[in-house]
């Protein structure tokens, strides 16, 4: 079965955002293992990528433009 809501642990996109603009971190490590939710919604978003070409990618999780502009935003420097 499936978790519930109160098994998940809370989702943090702008600690994983914040993380990979100060230091990506690799696919499998234990940041990216403990934060796996959070990363893959990160990722869906279109926030982080590890692409780095048509059908390349890197071991590191990385900021992408629109990751960077919805922290600026987060942190208040879009202004």
């Amino acid at each position: 079965l499936g978790k519930t809501a109160t098994d998940r642990q809370a989702l943090d996109l702008p600690g994983v955002i914040r993380q990979c603009w100060t230091a990506p971190f690799a696919t499998r490590s234990d940041f990216a293992r403990k934060n796996a939710e959070s990363v893959a919604a990160c990722a869906s978003m279109g926030w982080i990528t590890n692409r780095t070409g048509v059908a390349q990618f890197e071991r590191q999780w990385r900021l992408t433009p629109a990751g960077l502009s919805h922290l600026w935003n987060l942190e208040g420097l879009d202004e």
